[in-house]
């Protein structure tokens, strides 16, 4: 048996930063042992230097199989022990683990009353904090807005919903003192929207269109159909031009894009004719002849 185990010595040693080598039996500072999470101390039984040499005689695996069984068969309980506490989730764990959650617990209500009771304290803090540390403020801004753009939307649009009121002379006021910022803001929106709509989608000209032929208007914010009053068919029939052009035509030339889109509107005007083709074909005999 190597050296006698006391206990009180060991505390003392490890109070004191130094640790005894468990094969040359010397005694060295802790940096002198390298690291183990199987260990008690977190730390190896060997020094590094004897750790070092172990390693370079050359190992009889048989022998050190033997070994270990030999060691187990005599210290069962022991490993028995080890490995209870290390992989069984026992009720003392769990018990402290329990005690450990209801102690955080009570610290977060405790602070919670704290910050509740002293809220002029934390707010100036706060303050003071913010006006010390304007970069890390604007990042977790930036961070926020941009991982809650849709929830700041809708919060935003609900307020001014329900202070509409309250808000009009403000803007009202912030338009007069404002006029130049509100006109050149306005006229990026109009100029970006004029170069989203092309021509033919212009509501002024549907609306010139409108006075010679019958034109109604739904609002998707308030339904997306109303009766026979819906836009679920001009929505199909560019489903099926676009449709043709990746499939069939794989491009249209801005020259000839009238004509790609005369065909789909004749197709799609005769779909429901039994006699489309026999209609076409004498349409074309007609037209050469």
């Amino acid at each position: 048996m190597r050296g006698s185990y006391d206990r009180k010595e060991v505390q003392e040693r490890k109070a004191a930063g130094l640790k005894r080598c468990w094969k040359c039996e010397r005694i060295f500072s802790i940096a002198s042992f390298a690291k183990s999470k199987s260990r008690s101390d977190g730390l190896e039984a060997m020094c590094r230097d004897c750790t070092k040499a172990k390693r370079q005689i050359p190992r009889n695996k048989e022998r050190a199989r033997r070994a270990r069984q030999e060691w187990r068969e005599l210290n069962r309980e022991r490993e028995n022990a080890d490995a209870r506490r290390r992989y069984d989730p026992t009720k003392e764990r769990e018990r402290k683990q329990k005690e450990r959650q209801r102690d955080q617990a009570a610290l977060c209500r405790r602070r919670k009353k704290w910050r509740d009771k002293n809220r002029e304290i934390v707010n100036a803090n706060m303050r003071i904090w913010k006006r010390e540390n304007p970069d890390r403020v604007r990042a977790s801004g930036a961070r926020y807005r941009d991982k809650n753009k849709d929830r700041l939307r809708e919060k935003g649009q609900r307020y001014n919903k329900k202070n509409y009121e309250r808000l009009r002379p403000k803007r009202k006021e912030y338009i007069r003192s404002h006029r130049g910022q509100v006109n050149a803001r306005t006229a990026r929106r109009t100029a970006a929207r004029l170069r989203a709509t092309p021509p033919w989608a212009d509501l002024k000209a549907i609306n010139r269109v409108s006075e010679r032929m019958l034109h109604t208007v739904i609002k998707h914010a308030e339904a997306y159909a109303d009766g026979a009053i819906h836009t679920n068919t001009i929505e199909s029939f560019w489903a099926i031009i676009k449709r043709a052009w990746y499939g069939s035509h794989h491009h249209y030339s801005r020259k000839y894009m009238p004509l790609y889109i005369a065909e789909s509107c004749y197709k799609y005007n005769r779909r429901s004719s039994a006699t489309a083709f026999v209609d076409s074909v004498r349409m074309f005999v007609g037209a050469t002849a």
